[in-house]
Order: C-alpha cells, then structure tokens, then sequence
C-alpha cells in the first residue's frame, strides 16, 4: 500500500445535499466574498473567510481592579474560520476550519455521513469510542470510552433501545485517516495534500455508501434521532395539520416523566381557577379547550401548558404541550415518531416486528383477574385498595410496600396486588413511554429477585397474609404470572408509545427466559 503523500492534517467535512442553492447551503451574510482555488480535473473550489472576531473574554471582569487596564486590553480571544466548498463528481462537499460550522445553513448537509463512513472504514477492532442515546426512562445520553480499541459488540449496545450517535475508530485502510470520528461531519486526522483532496473525499463518499456495516450492525438503522432542521420543520407542520383537522389516530397525549400519582388531584390545561380539572390527558379535550384550534401552530404548542395540581390546588407539575404529544407519522416513506420532544425515524421493518410483538402479547380483561373498572376520582392507590377490598382473602395489597433489598439498600416494590393463584399484577396509570417502560422494568426487577434471592423471597413473606407463600428455595416461574395493568380512559384496545413497546418486549423475554408468564391487562377508567 503506498504511503500517503503530504503532512497531517485534521479535516472536518460536511456532505452537502443534492439540488441545494448556494444560499440554502452557506449563511452568506456571515461570511466575506468567496476566493476561487483551481484544483485540477474539478470546478474551481469557493473558500469563504470569515472575519476574525476580537472580544473580550468574560472572565477578565474578575480581574477588574486587581490589573491594570493597560494589561488587561492586550487580552483578546480572536477567531478566524474557514469554510472551503467543493464539487467532486456531481456532489457538494464543505470542509470547515476554526468555527466556520456556523457559516453552514442547518439542515443544508446529509444526516449521518460521518458515522456511516466510520463504521465501513474502522479496523473490525479499532473502535475507541461511541456516543449513544438510550430511549428509556431518562433518555440517557453517554459516551463509552475504552483505553484499548475493541470492536463494536465489546461496548454493551443495546441494540433495541440505543440509538448510535457517533463512532471513534481507527481505519483498516491508513490512507484513509490515523484516526477518524463521525456522526453526520466526519472528522479525520489523515496525511494529504491540497490536490490530493478530491481522490481522498470521494474514497470518504464509497465507504459513505457501502452497506458493509448492516452486515454485522444492521440494528443500527431501526431507530435514529431527526437532526435535520428542515425535516422536523416538515414533521412539526404535519403534527400541526393533523391537530387542526382533528386526524388524531395516531397522535395522542401523555405525561411525560414518572409523577408520583397519589400527590396529583388533577391535570389542567389552563393555570385558570376556572379551569376544568381532568384524570387523565387526551388531546381531544385539549383541543375543546383551545380558543381557535384551526389557529394552532408549534408555537402554541410550545406556550400552552399543561399543569398537574395537588389537592389544594398547588402546581406540582408543569410542561408545555409539545412535550406530552407522542404521534406516529408517515413522511417520504418512512415513519416518524415524536415522543418527549424528540422526533425519530423507525426503520419500517423495525416498527412491524415491535408491533405484531405488541398485538400477540397474552391480554386479560379486569374480569378474568378479578378487578373491577378504575373511577377516574381514584387515584393509583385508592383503586388498588379497592380492589382488595372486594377481594378479601383473594387479592392482598402490596402497593406502597417497599422493601429494602440488598448491599446497595435497592428499594423494590414486590408488586402492587398479590393474588393467591400466584398472579403478581403491576399498576399505573396510562402515561407517556419514560413512565410505561419505568412500570415495565418495576415488573421485571422484581419478578427477577424473587426467582434469584431466598432473602427477598423471606421479606415478601414477611408481608403476605395470604397463601400460598413464596417458596424458600428457587420457585418454579411457570406457576406465576406477571401482569402488567395499565389504567386508561381511552376507548378501544390498549395501545402505548412505540419505544414502550420496545422496553415491554425486553422485559418480556428475560422473564420468560425465566419461565414466568406474562399478561398485559387494560383497566377501564370511567
């Protein structure tokens, strides 16, 4: 292999999209006049110079006083940036220098191309570190850092509920870069010359467009963060368009974070003392409530809130109603999920499978448990009282009672509603995905320290009244059931928020590689 001619150099390069005018790509009032640079066999490439920027750090005031001022104003931060547009077999490529990112139109460059070119080029054990966002519970955002380079698999991705969002790797190929990191720029250290850039951006463009990386990490397209400004401008004016035209099929509201219930009275869509308290969130009564909902646009939306209020009429709780929308959309194509702010787009094969799953899981009816409708007054706790109450010697009440487990002093709560046929039933209320999957990995984690723990096994018989009691040793999981019940006054079958059914099908299969069997259950509020 030929040693690559030329010093090294860190480029940072933007693939632009196609049929963009100049204006849609470069933010031209920031910028000075373009010089044109002759590279041989191309157009000529447009450098674009930004005039350096003198300003006086913040931090100097802590010295007002101390220093003298002549010493003082010899303190500048100067920036200087560059941005260098090319045309290389009919694509725009931007290379920037300093801080001309900010020249660059949002939205004008491709989604991902640093990232792709990155995993079709790194050494099958050169990846150093990964950016991931996890959809669950608190939408973790991290980055995983190894101090040897491993390959992709040795990072712990969890390939159903992490988005990938950037790589760090080391190339096969040398040529092609000493180290490279990409999400949608790619920034490469790589020895090159000036003319030497066109060959080397459009190798960059082939391993962009590979599809080498689906196969060992085809998970890596199912789900993916909308970063293109104008995309989710076109998302946003569809979600619009549906509430104006009341199409709500697919669009629904819900709290967004986990509340603690029994502290809530009621949810308001108006601070008003007049306003009309509710149970639960719906959009359609959100609508009934909006002066002129033909008016509504994102920005109403991102002003109305929606407030939760304790019995004596304290806000417990506020979030603008953006926020509370969960909605699938169909665009170009593809679909789009908005859940907690976050725009997504779902791989069509991907949302199929997490769908049939959905639609196949065991269902029971509050009937067949013997539980009764929810009245919407009723708060978490009261229901599950009640329910006991009626069931007396049936159904114990577990709610509430949490018990203090293990070296780090873990709370879990065994359950909600014990049954003596062995049926350990998790409530909550209908809500938006990070409280479901948080209800979801509840059942999970208890179902798994019963089966593994003699000592939670103990406590839980501490508290149960009703027989049979957990067994001493490792219980038999295909004697009990797991069920999930989730409140809701919505009518027709249950249905929740994508990514809470992709946490659902992970709890589901560890617990029935445990042998335990699950149920969802729908409890009417009325």
């Amino acid at each position: 292999m030929a040693k690559p001619k030329g010093n090294s150099q860190v480029l940072t390069i933007y693939l632009i999209k196609d049929k963009l005018d100049l204006e849609d790509i470069i933010q031209l009032k920031k910028a000075g006049p373009p010089k044109s640079i002759r590279i041989s066999g191309y157009p000529d490439a447009q450098l674009y110079l930004k005039k350096p920027d003198e300003n006086r750090p913040k931090w100097l005031s802590f010295f007002d006083g101390i220093v003298a001022p002549s010493v003082l104003s010899e303190l500048f931060n100067a920036s200087s940036a560059a941005l260098l547009l090319l045309d290389i077999d009919k694509h725009k490529y931007a290379l920037t220098f300093g801080h001309a990112r900010h020249l660059l139109t949002p939205g004008s460059f491709e989604e991902r191309f640093g990232l792709r070119v990155c995993l079709n080029s790194a050494k099958d054990d050169g990846v150093k570190s990964i950016d991931k966002k996890t959809i669950d519970s608190l939408a973790l955002q991290s980055r995983d850092q190894v101090s040897k380079n491993s390959e992709l698999d040795q990072f712990g991705i969890d390939i159903e509920q992490d988005l990938l969002r950037a790589v760090t790797c080391v190339p096969e190929d040398h040529t092609l870069g000493v180290r490279m990191a990409g999400k949608d720029l790619l920034c490469v250290s790589v020895k090159t010359t000036f003319a030497g850039l066109p060959d080397l951006i459009i190798r960059y463009f082939r391993k962009y467009k590979s599809k080498k990386y689906q196969k060992q990490h085809a998970w890596i397209d199912q789900i993916s963060e909308v970063s293109d400004v104008a995309l989710k401008a076109d998302l946003d004016e569809k979600l619009v368009q549906a509430l104006r035209n009341r199409t709500l099929t697919k669009i629904w509201m819900a709290v967004p974070e986990i509340i603690e219930w029994h502290e809530i009275e009621h949810l308001y869509y108006s601070d008003s003392k007049r306003a009309m308290g509710h149970a639960d969130l719906h959009v359609a009564k959100y609508l009934d409530q909006v002066r002129d909902p033909g008016a509504i646009d994102l920005a109403t939306l991102k002003r109305h809130n929606v407030f939760a209020k304790d019995p004596d009429g304290n806000i417990k709780h506020r979030w603008n109603v953006y926020d509370c929308l969960y909605g699938e959309i169909s665009y170009r194509s593809n679909v789009y999920l908005l859940s907690n702010g976050k725009w997504h787009c779902i791989d069509q094969d991907f949302t199929t499978e997490i769908n049939d799953y959905f639609r196949n899981v065991t269902r029971k009816t509050v009937g067949a448990l013997n539980m009764i409708d929810h009245d919407k007054s009723w708060s978490e706790h009261d229901y599950c009282k009640e329910v006991c109450k009626r069931n007396s010697g049936w159904i114990q009440l577990a709610d509430r009672k949490v018990i203090t487990h293990g070296g780090g002093h873990s709370s879990i709560e065994f359950c909600d509603l014990y049954t003596n046929d062995k049926k350990m039933i998790h409530i909550k209320k209908y809500a938006g995905s990070s409280v479901l999957s948080h209800l979801f990995a509840q059942g999970r984690v208890s179902a798994e320290t019963v089966f593994r723990d003699q000592d939670f096994r103990q406590k839980v018989n501490d508290q149960l009244k009703i027989r049979p009691k957990l067994p001493k040793r490792r219980p038999d999981a295909a004697d009990y059931e797991i069920v999930f019940g989730i409140i809701s006054q919505t009518a027709g079958d249950l249905d929740i928020p994508f990514f809470s059914k992709v946490n659902l099908r992970q709890s589901i299969r560890a617990l029935d590689g445990l042998g335990y069997n699950v149920s969802l259950c729908k409890i009417p509020s009325v």
